[in-house]
Parts: structure tokens; C-alpha cells; sequence
């Protein structure tokens, strides 16, 4: 490897040298490589071997303090293009206060040289740990020198770390100065942090700022205040803005609920002569008021004698009322002729199917010969699974083409499958005049029927001329069928595959024999039965066995495996499926036969088995002699991914292999993304830094406790992902540490990798969910209290981690 690295070095054609390399072991070999870099970007990356994660040098804390000096100051002076952000990963971490002060000063031109990089001053600053770069944001945050792009990314940043401190601390300075663009980034995070007692300063804004911000201050207010008078005085107020403006601020107060007054101005507009005035009302008005409340307002409207297309307008509103009464009145005019509006009258049908109550009154309505589809369809639909009339009213719709309303009443019918509907689908199903599209749609609910399915299974002994049909009849009865029915369905694709091998068969035949196979095997995966395992494993093995021996110096795209070898593909999809469903791993046998099979359509039936489930063939694959080197590092992730479940002693000799050659796993992402099934680690920047961390997690979980101590400190060195150190932090928390003192260390480190995982991601919640964790398994209350209140604020709305802050704020509540 250093032979490999000093020869990039000696190359005058690639100045840098390779990016990942596995640094010597002795100090005097490493000072060495650093006498011979002909240039700065070269000692630049020499210098960066002491930084790597786990690294055997062992190497002075000076030395690494003058490595980390080198490659900041080559990055600030003369670091462009895509290689220097490898170089800044590295370096994350490790950056000391002056480092970051001086991208300060690059950043703000004090006296920095022209060629400084803003750009990756910048970057630097935003990927440092946030216990260390926190001045820093704020301060450029505020600093008026710095131009808007820079100054929000920093800005965006601080307030979602700090939260409602640095908001407050931000509104001051940024109000004084009046800059729109940052002000509107203000209060989109005030939304999350806002208190009552902020109104004055909102108020404030709303006076001195510009339309923009004026408007965005007063729909926070609006979406936040609970306060009567000034609820009251924004509606007001919003009345002599434009009808947009007029618009949101009062959608955004009526998020509070009941205002008599607002509904008070609101209703007397609902018998305005001014039909904008009185689409307001009707709009809005339901927002202001309690459902009672406002089916007694309407209520004092109602003109029985009213034609039906005049109350359409209100049907509408008393259709979403949850006020029993005003729905009946809703339905009888829908009866009596309100279904003659044919817009209105669709809207109300939709809200009336959301009731069962609406089921009575299906007969009446759809005994009106004149019913437009339209509005009879959406309730036929939504009512049809608990309403005989609903599905009469399907069934008797005239099938003159296959137009998408039809298609989807057929659909809704065979997904249903009731018993009453058996004679009506068969009936579609054996009508050569109506389209295949509606057939195929009225096979899927015969076949789930034992009844239907004999129909269907002697339908395969006739010469089916319609395809699409035929390929529907294969796809639902395997779907639906009993083994000894799915084994019917798979004789007859055998005998369809004979037919379209023969010499005289002609592209289309073999087309059609193709997609049969893959509708069977797609059906397997969809519902997989235990017995069939081993048939699926012999199917397999002879589909990779007979694949062409493609791609041998280099894998594309799985997508475009996926494309060459359909066969493959679906097959074992069917089989991963399998193997999941009932927790079995292939057989011996299975290995043994495609043995010395070619690597790639061995590779791509990999991705689709379950990890763990066939270790043995990953495990030959990776050790083939001459493999190409993007082919051996697919090989290689792909038995990482089937060691993982195995066993932890397998995982950690699999990521071993593959870090056996970290200067593959750069070169060539995509297959490293597509054996790791990761899509992430396309993104990795180092991914061998990445690897030799998920290693140490490896170790972590095996390791004797004070070994586990030793290793998870490690951790804390440079740039771990979050996501890691949360992993080291919960293995600490959970292992019975005996030694008393042990335990006092692991909940020491434990507590340093939960704060390390908030320095890299100050606006993530989990960091904050395992803080509280470990706080609450030592007895901290408040500790863990406060943790679980900031988890509570960053997490996403009704997520499962917004569940778990709750349950641990309660649980953390004397």
C-alpha cells in the first residue's frame, strides 16, 4: 500500500496522491513520505494519514497539531475543486480555536490573502463541532460584512441549535438592521420556540418592517396567539390587505379555534350581495366557531322554499359539519334535486360517504335515472365494501369502453370480493368486446374465490388469444391459489416456456413466454409459501447457471442488472421473500450448484437474498482469484451484508476484507453502495474512514468492558457520524458493567459520545434522546428532563422519536 501511494507520489500526472491509503506503522517511515511530496497539496494529504480513525501510527500530539496547521492552511490558501472536500472530512474535529478563528478572518477579509477560499472558510466553520464553532456562527451570523448567502446558512444553523436564546439574541440585531431575507429565516424558526410574552417584539416588527416580513410576523402571530382582543385586531387588520394576504392571515387564526367575535363579522357577511364577501364568510367562518354553534348559524338561514341549486354553497358546509342533522339536510337536498348541481352536488357526495349514516338512503338516490356519474360515482366507490346498492349501482353501469371510471369500479369490485359480485365479474371477465385492461381487472377478484378459481384454471386449457388476459389469469391465480394450485399454474408456464424455445417460436412468443415466469415468480414474492423454497433455490441456481457470463471487468448500475438478467432478478426476489417470510437460509446444495458460476449474475441474485441467509456463496465469491477490482469490491460489501447477521465475528473479518484495499472503495462508490445495499455510502466521502469506525462499532459490541471503554473513547477522535457514536453510547448503557468503577467510566464516556454526537448534529433529536436515556438509567431527573425536552422540540411532529421524547419527558418527570 505505501508502494502503491509513493508511486501516485512520483507520477507527475496526478499531482495528488491517493486519497485513502493505510498510513506506516513507524513514525520515522511516515516522516519519510512527508520529505519527498514535491508540493504543498501533497503534504497536505501526507500529513492527513496521522488523522485517520484507528490509524497504527502512532504519532505525538505536536506532530498532529502541526499536520492539522498544514492542511488548513493549504485548504484556505489554495484548496479547490472536488478533492479538497475529502481533504476538509479529514480534517473535521480536529480544527483547533485559532483554526476556526482564521476562516473567520478569511471569511471577513481581514487581511487574508486574495487566494483565500471563502467558500472553504465557510464549509470548515459549519462542519466543526458546534461546543467549538458556536461563537462563531453567531458571530458571522450577525457580522453585516458578510453577504446574505453565507450569513444564512450560518444563521439557520445557530437558531436551530440554540433554539429560542438565540432567536431572541438574533431578532435584536437583525430588526436594528432590517435585512428581509434574514429576518423571514428568523421567524420561520421563532414558529418553533415562539412564548405569549413575544408579542410586543412581533408587533414591533410588524410596525417598522417591510410587506414581506410584516406579512410572515403577522401570520405567526396569527397561528400562535390564544389572546382574545388581539386575535380580534389581526382579523381586523387584515380586512384592507389584498385578498391573498387577507386570505392567509385568517386561515392562520382560525388554527386557534372559536372567536365569537371574528364569527360574529363573518356570518353577517354570509347574506352579503357581494359574492366575494360572501365566499369569505363561507370559507372561513366554519373555523371560528364550535360545530353547534355553526349549524344554529346556518340553521337561521335555511330557506326551505330556496331553490335547490341556490343552497348549494351552504350544502357543502353543512355536509362537513359532524353535526348529524346538518348532514340529513345535506342528503335530503342531494335527493330532492340537489344532485342537479352537478360541482356542488359531487363535493357534497364526497363528505356524505365519509358517514355510514348516508348507506339508508344509497337505494333512493341511485334509483334516479338521471344521477350523474359524477356525483353518484365517488359515493358508489366509498360506501361500496358495506353497501349492496352502492355495488348494484357499479355493477349496472353501462361498459361501453375502458375508460379510468370504469376500470376503477371493476377494481373496487374485485378487491371487495364479495360472493354477490362472483356472477357479475365472471360475467366482465368472459366479455371479449370490453377491453383486456377490464378482464384482467375482474380476474383478480374472481381468483380470490375457490369457486372462481376453477373457472379460471380450466380457462388455461383453452387458446387464449388475449395475452394481457392470460398473463392475468397466471399473475392472481398464483397469488391467490393453494400450493397445489400455484403447481398447476407453474406446470402450465413450463409447458408455455417448451412451446417458445422450439426454433419456429417467434419474438413474441418468447416475449410472452418471459412475462409469464416473471408474473409467477412476482406472485410468489407477493404472497410466499414454505414449500416452495427449495423449488425457488433449484430455479435459481439453474437461472445463474445459464446466465451469459457478462460484465467481468466491471458491474453497472443494479438497475441495469436488474435489466440484463430479469430472470435473476425476479426469481430471487421471490426467493428473498421467502426466506424472510418463514427465517430459513439456502441450502448446501444450492451453494454447491452454482459453484464457479460467472460473478456478476451471482452478485446481482445476492442483493435480493436476506442478509445472513447466503453467507457460504458471498464468502467463495469474495475470494475468487483475478477479480476485477470494482467486481472485488462489490464482492467484498456484498459479504458484509450477509456477514452482518451471521455472526459478529464474521462482520468484523468481512469489513476487514473490504478495508483490505481502501483505495478501492473511493474509486468505486457505486459498488460499494450496491454490495453494502446502502445508498448512502454513495455519498461517503471517505468511505474507508467510514468503514474502519463501523469496525470499531464491531469490536465495540464484542469486546470485554474495559476493552469496550478503551474503544468507544477512541471514538471521540476527530470526526465520528452521530448515528456511531449514538450506536457506542446505547451498547455502554446496556451492558451489565460489573466493576464499580467501570461503571462510573462507562457512564462518563456514554454521556461524552451523546454530546460528541449533538457537536455534529446540533439540530438532530436522537442525540438528545440517548442524552436522556443514559441520564435517566443513573437516576438524573432533571438531567434527562431537559434532554427530552430539546428532543421534543427538534423532532418531527408525531414521529416515532417525538413519541419516545414524550415518554421519556413523563418518565423523567417526579
Amino acid at each position: 500500500m505505501i508502494l502503491a501511494f509513493a508511486l501516485c507520489l512520483a507520477a507527475p500526472q496526478e499531482p495528488s496522491p491517493d486519497l485513502i491509503f493505510e498510513p506506516p506503522a513507524e513514525l520515522s517511515e511516515w516522516e519519510r513520505l512527508l520529505r519527498r511530496c514535491e508540493n504543498e497539496e501533497e503534504l497536505a494529504w501526507v500529513s492527513s494519514s496521522v488523522l485517520i480513525p484507528f490509524s497504527r501510527l502512532d504519532c505525538p500530539e505536536e506532530r498532529q497539531s502541526e499536520s492539522v496547521e498544514r492542511i488548513l492552511t493549504w485548504l484556505l490558501l489554495e484548496g479547490e475543486g472536488g478533492e479538497d472536500s475529502a481533504l476538509r472530512h479529514r480534517l473535521r474535529g480536529w480544527v483547533s480555536p485559532e483554526g476556526y478563528q482564521l476562516c473567520a478572518t478569511v471569511l471577513l477579509g481581514n487581511g487574508a490573502p486574495e487566494e483565500s477560499d471563502m467558500r472553504t472558510a465557510l464549509e470548515i466553520i459549519l462542519d466543526g463541532p458546534w461546543s467549538e464553532t458556536r461563537d462563531f456562527h453567531q458571530a458571522l451570523a450577525l457580522q453585516q460584512a458578510l453577504p446574505n448567502t453565507e450569513r444564512s446558512r450560518l444563521l439557520r444553523k445557530w437558531l436551530e441549535a440554540e433554539g429560542r436564546t438565540a432567536v431572541l439574541v438574533a431578532a435584536n440585531a437583525l430588526l436594528s438592521e432590517g435585512n428581509e431575507p434574514l429576518l423571514l429565516s428568523l421567524l420561520q424558526a421563532w414558529d418553533k420556540v415562539w412564548k405569549p410574552k413575544d408579542v410586543s417584539f412581533l408587533l414591533e416588527m410588524i410596525e417598522v418592517s417591510s410587506d414581506g416580513v410584516d406579512q410572515s410576523a403577522r401570520m405567526l402571530l396569527a397561528r400562535k396567539t390564544q389572546d382574545v382582543g388581539l386575535r380580534n385586531q389581526l382579523f381586523f387588520e387584515a380586512q384592507s390587505l389584498e385578498a391573498n394576504r387577507r386570505d392567509a392571515i385568517t386561515a392562520n387564526l382560525a388554527l386557534q379555534g372559536p372567536h365569537s367575535e371574528i364569527a360574529a363579522r363573518l356570518a353577517a357577511n354570509l347574506q352579503s350581495p357581494d359574492d366575494k364577501q360572501r365566499d369569505y364568510a363561507e370559507r372561513f367562518l366554519p373555523g371560528f366557531l364550535k360545530p353547534e354553534e355553526l349549524w344554529k348559524e346556518y340553521a337561521l338561514r335555511l330557506d326551505p322554499n330556496a331553490h335547490p341549486l341556490a343552497r348549494a354553497q351552504r350544502m357543502v358546509s353543512l355536509a362537513r359539519m359532524p353535526i348529524q342533522e346538518a348532514r340529513t339536510i345535506a342528503t335530503e337536498w342531494l335527493l330532492g334535486g340537489g344532485w342537479r348541481s352537478t360541482a356542488m352536488a359531487r363535493t357534497v357526495a364526497r363528505e356524505l360517504a365519509k358517514d355510514s349514516k348516508v348507506d339508508s338512503k344509497l337505494s333512493q338516490l341511485f334509483s334516479i335515472e338521471e344521477l350523474p356519474i359524477e356525483v353518484g360515482f365517488p359515493l358508489a366507490i366509498a360506501r361500496a365494501e358495506f353497501s349492496q346498492p352502492a355495488r348494484e349501482w357499479l355493477r349496472s353501469m353501462s361498459w361501453v369502453g375502458e375508460s379510468a371510471r370504469e376500470l376503477q369500479a371493476i377494481e373496487t369490485l374485485a378487491k371487495l370480493s364479495k360472493v354477490s359480485d362472483l356472477p357479475f365479474l365472471l360475467d366482465v371477465a368472459r366479455d371479449w368486446t370490453l377491453g383486456s385492461g377490464m378482464r384482467a381487472a375482474a380476474v383478480s377478484g374472481i381468483a380470490r374465490h375457490p369457486l372462481g378459481r376453477e373457472e379460471l384454471q380450466s380457462w388455461l386449457n383453452k387458446s387464449l388469444n388475449d395475452f394481457e388476459l392470460l398473463d392475468a389469469l397466471v399473475r392472481e391465480l398464483a397469488l391467490y391459489g393453494t400450493a397445489a394450485e400455484r403447481k398447476q399454474i407453474r406446470s402450465f408456464v413450463q409447458d408455455f416456456e417448451k412451446e417458445s424455445s422450439r426454433p419456429e417460436a417467434t419474438e413474441d412468443q418468447i416475449a410472452e413466454s418471459l412475462s409469464l415466469r416473471l408474473s409467477l415468480w412476482q406472485s410468489q414474492e407477493a404472497r410466499p409459501l414454505l414449500e416452495e423454497q427449495g423449488i425457488l433455490e433449484l430455479e435459481l441456481a439453474d437461472e445463474i447457471l445459464s446466465a451469459k457470463n457478462l460484465f467481468e471487468t466491471g458491474l453497472p448500475d443494479v438497475r441495469r442488472l436488474a435489466g440484463e438478467f430479469p430472470r435473476i432478478h425476479f426469481c430471487a426476489r421471490a426467493l428473498g421473500a421467502n426466506l424472510r417470510r418463514f427465517g430459513e437460509k439456502l441450502s448446501s446444495s444450492f451453494h454447491e450448484r452454482i459453484d464457479g458460476a460467472a460473478v456478476a449474475p451471482i452478485l446481482h441474485a445476492l442483493s435480493a437474498l436476506p442478509s445472513g441467509s447466503a453467507w457460504e456463496v458471498a464468502y467463495d465469491l469474495a475470494n475468487r482469484s483475478s477479480l476485477e477490482a470494482s467486481v472485488l469490491t462489490r464482492s467484498l460489501a456484498s459479504l458484509c451484508s450477509q456477514s452482518y447477521l451471521k455472526s459478529s465475528s464474521a462482520y468484523r473479518e468481512s469489513l476487514r476484507k473490504l478495508l483490505s484495499a481502501p483505495q478501492h472503495l473511493r474509486a468505486y462508490p457505486w459498488d460499494l453502495s450496491a454490495g453494502l445495499r446502502s445508498a448512502d455510502s454513495i455519498a461517503w466521502v471517505l468511505p474507508a474512514d467510514r468503514l474502519q469506525r463501523e469496525l470499531a462499532i464491531a469490536e465495540i459490541r464484542e469486546a470485554p468492558s474495559k476493552k469496550k471503554l478503551e474503544l468507544s473513547s477512541r471514538l471521540l477522535l476527530g470526526f465520528t457520524s452521530p448515528s456511531r457514536l449514538l450506536v457506542a453510547a446505547r451498547i455502554l448503557r446496556k451492558h451489565p458493567f460489573r466493576d464499580s468503577v467501570d461503571q462510573r467510566l462507562a457512564k462518563t464516556v456514554a454521556l461524552r459520545l451523546c454530546y460528541r454526537a449533538l457537536d455534529w448534529a446540533p439540530t438532530d433529536a436522537r442525540p438528545y434522546l440517548e442524552l436522556g436515556n443514559t441520564h435517566l438509567k443513573h437516576g438524573e431527573r432533571r438531567q434527562a428532563s431537559f434532554a427530552f425536552e430539546n428532543a421534543l422540540r427538534l423532532a418531527p411532529p408525531d414521529s416515532d422519536w417525538f413519541h419516545e421524547a414524550q415518554e421519556g419527558l413523563q418518565a423523567s418527570t417526579p
